[in-house]
Formats: structure tokens, C-alpha cells, sequence
């Protein structure tokens, strides 16, 4: 298998109330999208770093039991964690038309030309190598076929009045992704990326939720509270200051007179 970024948040059950936010807040942009993007009934498709699996199980009901999904991460515990979930839900390992991968977003292991549909969220940020897992999504495509990618721009989000410490904390996640050889803020890149692997005339939109009340407006603080020992480990601050920087986020949080957009999701899509 192909060696693991560095990955900075966490995974598997202690990242789980963090990627089920993620679909709460944005979930709706992405169905939405995969709909556009031609996602229908009998196809075959893959869902690369598709961790607990929240979109993965979506995609198998829309492509009913005459397709079959894919749900590729190289991540164990993360697989672990949505097996246990398509079990609850009546989908499997192997059972009716979804199944898990452990593999790397550079080496899937798929048929190549054997998918109508590949999809990807929050992956390419996290790669050292986003241009090569771009064409490793595109080998998986039949002619026609299409990639759906969804990449954030971390230092889009924002407060309305402005948090300071939001602020440090989004600069400072934008830095930890720097020392890791990765672009946190990848989505602004991701329309020309997508040129670059060999998509001729791929389109693009953008999703941006915006929070005043409710969990879903904790999705940057938890982000911020899991890459926290990270931050400090590579001495980007110490612990007091991003301790005081998250009880600041997290009273900003509870203010239901603040306005919270989450990071400015870019979406693009394109046909081999």
C-alpha cells in the first residue's frame, strides 16, 4: 500500500462527531451536487476517502441494487467505523452493492475504465499529492464518466462581528497544513487542478453554510480542538494560547447574535 499523509485530524470513532457535522452542514450542497453531476439509478461509482461512510451509503440507495458503490480510505478505523454504520443501516461489507476498500487515493486498486461516477470531499486538501490522486480518480472513469471533487478553503470561514481568535486559529491551521506538505485551502486551486489532470471543461459552483444557533456551528471548533495537540507539537503556539483561542471560539459559538460561515466549499465536476 502506498505510504499515508500525515493526516491531522482525528479518525475513526474519535473523529466521528466531527465528520457527521460535516454532513449535516453540508450534506445538502453535496446531494445536490451529485444529483447535477448525473449520479442515477444502476451505476457503478466510487466515494475516495470516503471515511465513516456518510456519503458512501447515500450514493448506494440512489444507485439502488442494480449499481454498486465503492467506499475507498486508507484509513482502517475509518472503515471500521462505517462498516459498523452500514451494518446498522442494513448495508454490509460485501452485502447487496456496497463495499469497503482500504487503499491509498493514489492506488485504489479499481478496475481502471470500470466506474460512471467517482466522488471525493475533503480529501485533496489533505494530500501531499493531490494531482496524482486526481488522476487516479480519472483512470477509474469509462468514457463519459464523471469526477465529482468538493475541496474547502479553510481561510474563508469567518465570524459576523469578527472573532479574533477565529482568526489565529484559522491562520494557524492554514500553517500546520503548510508543514505537512498540504494546501488547507486547496478549493481555490481546484477548478485549474482539475485542468492540469486532464479534464478539458470541468464546471464549478460553490456551497457556503452559514450558522447562528444549533451543533452544526461547531464544526470549525471541533477542527480546531482535534488538530490542537498538533499545533502545539509543531510549536506554532503554545498550549495556553490556543487553549484561550478555543474557550474564545467556543463562547463565539454559543453567541446566537454571531454569524458563522464554515469554509467556503468549491465544487467542480467534469467528464472524461
Amino acid at each position: 500500500m502506498e505510504p499515508i499523509d500525515d493526516y491531522s485530524l482525528a479518525t475513526g470513532d474519535g473523529g466521528a462527531p466531527r465528520l457527521r457535522l460535516v454532513d449535516q452542514a453540508y450534506g445538502v450542497g453535496t446531494r445536490r451536487l451529485l444529483e447535477r453531476a448525473g449520479l442515477a439509478l444502476g451505476q457503478r461509482v466510487a466515494d475516495v476517502g470516503c471515511g465513516i461512510g456518510t456519503v458512501t451509503r447515500w450514493m448506494a440507495a440512489r444507485v439502488g441494487s442494480g449499481g454498486r458503490v465503492f467506499g475507498v480510505d486508507v484509513n482502517a478505523e475509518q472503515l471500521e467505523a462505517a462498516r459498523r454504520a452500514s451494518e446498522d443501516q442494513g448495508q454490509g461489507q460485501g452485502h447487496e452493492n456496497l463495499e469497503y476498500i482500504e487503499a491509498s487515493a493514489y492506488a485504489t486498486g479499481l478496475p481502471r475504465g470500470s466506474l460512471d461516477l467517482v466522488y471525493c470531499r475533503f480529501l485533496l486538501m489533505h494530500l501531499t499529492r493531490p494531482i496524482d490522486a486526481l488522476r487516479e480518480m480519472r483512470a477509474l472513469l469509462r468514457p463519459g464518466g464523471v469526477l465529482v471533487c468538493e475541496e474547502a478553503a479553510v481561510d474563508s470561514s469567518a465570524c459576523e462581528p469578527p472573532c479574533a481568535a477565529q482568526v489565529r486559529l484559522q491562520s494557524l491551521a492554514t500553517a500546520l497544513g503548510a508543514q505537512l506538505g498540504c494546501d488547507f485551502n486547496l478549493g481555490r486551486r481546484l477548478h485549474s487542478l482539475m485542468l492540469e489532470a486532464g479534464f478539458a471543461s470541468p464546471e464549478t459552483t460553490q456551497h457556503q453554510p452559514v450558522f447562528v444557533r444549533g451543533q452544526n456551528k461547531r464544526l470549525e471548533e471541533l477542527c480546531f480542538r482535534e488538530i490542537a495537540p498538533r499545533l502545539v507539537a509543531a510549536r506554532l503556539a503554545t498550549a495556553v494560547e490556543v487553549d484561550e483561542a478555543l474557550d474564545q471560539v467556543s463562547q463565539t459559538v454559543a453567541n446566537e447574535t454571531v454569524a458563522y460561515s464554515l469554509s467556503n466549499m468549491v465544487q467542480v465536476w467534469a467528464k472524461v
